[in-house]
């Protein structure tokens, strides 16, 4: 009889340790949203810096925020938030044949062990995307191509972004605000 009331103790115990870590780290995710929305407010002129963007094809929009769900992760230095968007991205670009080696590249980055292996190959992505975006996909709105000079051992990569204020994922935190607009895609 002690040794059950035990063991319901040990697995009550266990259960409430559970629940408050769930808690604490739900938490902790939505404290990060509330700071990654906040990053996204200008407080200087008190409206969002994000640009409204209407698509010409459903399948390309799908293909922009998958990818933009993956440049949000590497801006916050998240190598498993990484790994799971660039799932997603694979699987997105699976169905525009342009974006065949978006599929691959997006596959060694969700297979990647470092944040620094993702950076890498996410210059690929955003080159091919920056190629497709050129061929005039939007109906209405801008898309930003960015520039960082000193991404990629000072070789220079491009990224894509909805919003005119730099956000550096090739350097995350370290670096968060290096680069500049370099071309405005409509």
């Amino acid at each position: 009889m002690k040794n059950l009331f035990n063991k319901s103790c040990i697995i009550l115990f266990s259960l409430a340790f559970t629940t408050t870590l769930f808690s604490a780290n739900n938490l902790h995710i939505q404290q990060t949203a509330d700071i990654r929305h906040s990053a996204h407010y200008d407080a200087t002129s008190g409206a969002s810096a994000q640009t409204s963007v209407e698509f010409k094809d459903l399948k390309v929009e799908a293909l922009y925020k998958s990818y933009h769900v993956l440049y949000e992760a590497l801006i916050t230095d998240n190598l498993q938030a990484a790994q799971k968007a660039a799932l997603s991205l694979s699987a997105t670009a699976k169905v525009l044949p342009a974006a065949a080696s978006i599929t691959i590249t997006a596959k060694k980055i969700a297979s990647a062990k470092t944040i620094d292996a993702q950076r890498k190959e996410f210059s690929s992505i955003s080159n091919e995307l920056i190629s497709i975006f050129r061929k005039g996909v939007l109906n209405k709105g801008a898309v930003y191509a960015a520039f960082c000079p000193m991404a990629n051992d000072e070789k220079g990569a491009y990224w894509l972004t909805s919003e005119k204020k730099i956000a550096n994922p090739y350097f995350g935190s370290q670096m968060l605000t290096c680069g500049s607009i370099k071309e405005t895609l409509k």
